[in-house]
């Protein structure tokens, strides 16, 4: 089987190709992410091991951008992604451009992947004209179509088969762009998303030094001090966001007020868009609203994740310098840091990397269960049933998988089960060669 057509299984969700050595064409040359052009997998700008393709992000609706001039750089580096989710960083990530639409994976684990609600473009073009920065003439096009000129685009975004952006011309004014219909002018605009399966899009305009949210275009709720992101619920059915007023900081869901604080983080919503969390802070303490109500308070809160099912919520929390992994209402022993929690698929088991010193180890369903220091986070089977993660050996790298420790490595790539649950992958290096490594699930092991 040639290295392309197992690039083929791997992109289109098939099982697993043979384990196998990667030859030169997959080898990675670059250090951030993968472009290959749509539908024409020999026009490829970089390649990463097979391991970094997941996760996939795939921006199915192709587009360009053109501008009368090009911006002279060192480096390549077009674009600057930024993931939104529960418990991503944010940071942005570099890109490659082309011109037709473009895959991009970036470096997250699978896990982080998973709470990603929806990647945002940033262009970092401006146009030159022997070295000076000259007013340029930009446009978008979405499926073959030109949209109109601006002076510059400063930022793209997908879901749900539509895109949008935001622009400016004119130098001081602001227009909004989805699915070709511009709203604008606005003194400023910001923070544009797109519902998960594109029923409905928002973003902040702003007058008079107020900003307020339009929902499809049109005004939605009150005017504000500082609004964060928007977020939707899955259905699209609800919006929220955090709100400045007065000088203080309230939870605004569906158009009613919650809450005064110092300050609030972006609220998320549980998967099927029932409830909704954020975490606020207030004379020195931190706070995690459900649905506007306090339901905890310590010195500081972090990374509440929703379980698939929508009904569990855990989070890491400190009081008196010991962190502890908080869900229905229980507390873990006390650990130096608390890692990001990670739900089962089913919902019931509850796994985090917790770390003593400089060690960090496994906590599973409440436990300590394995000696191992881990170099990435644990990993669930899409069936609940079975369990990996990549540990420490001295100073190389192995894959305990149910309790299973696997060969010695150099370095261990992005662990992955199949579809099936009966086979886990990964990529590998040893002794100056790289694998995709293939090993079956005990069976009979929960």
């Amino acid at each position: 089987m040639n290295y392309w057509a197992l690039l083929l299984l791997f992109l289109h969700g098939g099982e697993f190709p043979p384990e196998h050595r990667l030859g030169s064409i997959l080898d990675g040359v670059s250090p951030d992410v993968l472009l290959i052009q749509e539908g024409n997998l020999n026009q490829a700008l970089s390649h990463q091991p097979l391991w970094e393709l997941y996760p996939l992000v795939k921006i199915s609706l192709p587009w360009s951008i053109s501008a009368e001039y090009v911006q002279k750089r060192d480096d390549a580096v077009l674009f600057e992604a930024q993931a939104r989710g529960l418990a991503v960083g944010g940071e942005r990530r570099p890109a490659r451009l082309l011109q037709e639409g473009f895959l991009i994976m970036g470096q997250l684990d699978s896990q982080e992947e998973k709470r990603i609600v929806q990647w945002l473009f940033f262009p970092r073009l401006e146009g030159y004209a022997d070295g000076i920065i000259t007013p340029a003439e930009w446009r978008v096009s979405f499926q073959g179509r030109p949209g109109p000129v601006f002076e510059s685009i400063d930022l793209l975004t997908f879901g749900g088969g539509t895109a949008g952006y935001i622009a400016r011309r004119g130098g001081v004014n602001w227009f909004v762009v989805v699915s070709e219909r511009v709203f604008g002018p606005y003194n400023q605009a910001r923070h544009l998303v797109i519902s998960p399966g594109g029923e409905h899009f928002a973003f902040l305009a702003e007058k008079g030094g107020r900003w307020r949210i339009q929902l499809d275009g049109k005004p939605w709720g009150e005017e504000f001090e500082d609004i964060s992101w928007p977020v939707f619920s899955s259905d699209a059915r609800r919006l929220a966001a955090a709100v400045r007023k007065d000088a203080c900081w309230h939870l605004l869901a569906d158009e009613k007020i919650f809450g005064s604080y110092d300050r609030m983080e972006e609220p998320v919503f549980s998967p099927r868009g029932e409830k909704i969390a954020c975490l606020a802070t207030r004379a020195g303490d931190n706070y995690l609203l459900v649905d506007g109500r306090e339901v905890f308070r310590a010195e500081e809160i972090r990374f509440p994740v929703w379980s698939p099912d929508g009904k569990r919520l855990a989070f890491a929390a400190r009081r008196g310098g010991c962190f502890r992994l908080v869900a229905d209402g229980r507390e873990s022993d006390c650990f130096d840091q608390v890692d990001v929690p990670v739900f089962s698929p089913d919902s019931l088991r509850l796994a985090a990397r917790v770390r003593k010193g400089v060690e960090w180890r496994l906590w599973l369903d409440g436990k300590l269960p394995a000696d191992f220091q881990l170099c990435s986070e644990p990993l669930f089977s899409p069936d609940s049933k079975h369990f990996a993660v990549c540990v420490l050996s001295g100073t190389r790298q192995r894959v305990l998988l149910d309790g299973q420790v696997g060969p010695e490595f150099d370095w261990v790539g992005r662990l992955r089960f199949s579809d099936s649950s009966d086979l886990l992958g990964y990529g590998a290096q040893a002794g100056g060669e790289s694998w995709w490594k293939v090993m079956p699930v005990p069976r009979g092991v929960k």
